[in-house]
């Protein structure tokens, strides 16, 4: 499966975190508290973001 952000979304405010850095408990996006199960993504050189439920929701979907 692959995700991406919806056309409308601007990544320039997204809030990395480094790969010495603990994994946050907000969203990258909105700062709210995440869930439990939350959607995660890394990079290759290990920065990670972190989304909640609603900003999955409105901003990510799956390619085809």
């Amino acid at each position: 499966m692959k995700l991406r952000f919806r056309s409308d979304f601007d990544p320039i405010g997204l809030s990395w975190g480094g790969p010495d850095e603990p994994q946050s408990e907000t969203c990258s996006i909105c700062d709210a508290p995440l869930g439990e199960a939350p959607l995660r993504m890394w990079r290759e050189d290990e920065w990670a973001v972190c989304f909640c439920d609603a900003c999955v929701e409105r901003w990510i979907e799956v390619v085809k």
